[in-house]
């Protein structure tokens, strides 16, 4: 799954566009109280941003247009609820009802 980033990091770029990709913290559990702020800290807010996430990441990106207006995001792989997994439910995700009309809005 993690073989077509340096693709789209690549061809991104061809169009000029500035690409960012770190490791995020806490990669076993992806914890939300880790990846909300970290996401936060690498976009600067900036409203101009597009997000691309896969799996843990996409429902990341989902949780961050809660609260966050940005140009667009590209999300893969995403599920809306635990499915029953002690690991997804232990990474706080899910504690809260989704709020689908501010994710339509800030995106």
């Amino acid at each position: 799954s993690q073989f077509w980033y340096p693709y789209v990091k690549k061809e991104l770029e061809k169009l000029g566009i500035e690409v960012i990709t770190k490791n995020m913290p806490d990669p076993d559990l992806a914890r939300k109280e880790f990846w909300l702020p970290f996401i936060e800290e690498q976009t600067h807010g900036d409203e101009q941003t597009i997000l691309i996430g896969h799996s843990s990441g996409a429902v990341a990106i989902l949780r961050y247009l809660e609260t966050h207006k940005i140009e667009g995001a590209v999300i893969l792989g995403v599920c809306y609820t635990n499915l029953g997994d002690g690991k997804e439910k232990v990474s706080g995700y899910y504690d809260e009802p989704w709020q689908w009309e501010k994710i339509k809005q800030n995106s």
